[in-house]
Order: C-alpha cells, then sequence, then structure tokens
C-alpha cells in the first residue's frame, strides 16, 4: 500500500523490494547507507497473531515475506 501511494506521489516510504522491482514501478531508489558510506542494514520484526482470519490479500503478504525471506 504504501509503495502504491508512493508511485503516485502521495508521499515516500521504506521498502524491502529489489532493485529490479522498484525499476519496474517507473519509481526512484535511494539506497540508506551510514557515515562510513556502508548500506544500512537493521533488523526488522514482522508481528502478527496468527490465530486470527485473516483477508486473502494479508495472507498473501505473510506468504510472500515468508517465502522471499525463508522464514519458518
Amino acid at each position: 500500500t504504501c509503495c502504491q501511494l508512493a508511485c503516485r506521489g502521495l508521499g515516500y516510504t521504506l521498502s524491502f523490494m529489489t532493485e529490479e522491482q522498484l525499476k519496474n514501478l517507473g519509481v526512484h531508489s535511494l539506497l540508506l547507507k551510514d557515515a562510513d558510506g556502508s548500506p544500512l542494514v537493521r533488523e526488522t520484526w514482522f508481528v502478527y497473531d496468527g490465530r486470527r482470519a485473516k483477508p486473502d490479500y494479508v495472507t498473501a503478504f505473510i506468504g510472500f515475506v515468508e517465502e522471499r525471506y525463508s522464514i519458518q
């Protein structure tokens, strides 16, 4: 959702999409770097209640994240 808003010129977003995916969307991207010029990397937590029913789009997103990042 955030990426779609940014694609429409309605803001900015931090994205975990690949550079190629962003290029295909026609958006400008900027790799964040620290003061030494190294890529900025941090651990990110993805938290959700696995016991509750979720809309199909949420289930699809969770599946994408689990597959893309080999999360079990």
